[in-house]
């Protein structure tokens, strides 16, 4: 079976994150994680429906309407492609807002970790991921 890393290198994640994990399981990576948004990445390419209904801006929403369309193939690649970008530049715009009223982007990261763990759990990531936490 492949570890954790293996699927990392996969799904093209930043290099920065594959060093992170290195051995580590699913699990061991999920619970000591202290960059939200690494763990939102890996949520959003496993199955981004688990956080849809903390989604708000309209964008975003119709990006994973198109996704799941293209998925279907009932959208074309330009279709996804357009809709990526204005959830990007919706979630960018975001991102930016909060980094602007908060300064210390550590502390931030952690607490967004730490959301990420209430709100979805490693179990839902590995079966999205068809792996298993202790491996």
């Amino acid at each position: 079976m492949k570890t954790f890393k293996d699927k990392l290198e996969e799904m093209n994640a930043c290099p920065e994150a594959i060093d992170w994990v290195g051995d580590k399981t699913l699990k061991q990576a999920w619970d000591q994680c202290e960059r939200g948004d690494w763990m939102m990445w890996l949520a959003k390419r496993c199955a981004a429906r688990l956080v849809e209904h903390l989604m708000t801006n309209e964008r975003s929403l119709k990006a994973l309407d198109v996704a799941d369309e293209f998925s279907k193939g009932k959208a074309t690649e330009h279709n996804l492609k357009e809709a990526a970008a204005a959830a990007y530049h919706a979630a960018y715009a975001a991102y930016g807002a909060v980094n602007a009223v908060n300064a210390d982007r550590d502390d931030t990261l952690k607490k967004c970790a730490d959301i990420c763990r209430e709100m979805i759990t490693v179990e839902e990531i590995s079966k999205n991921l068809n792996t298993q936490t202790n491996k």
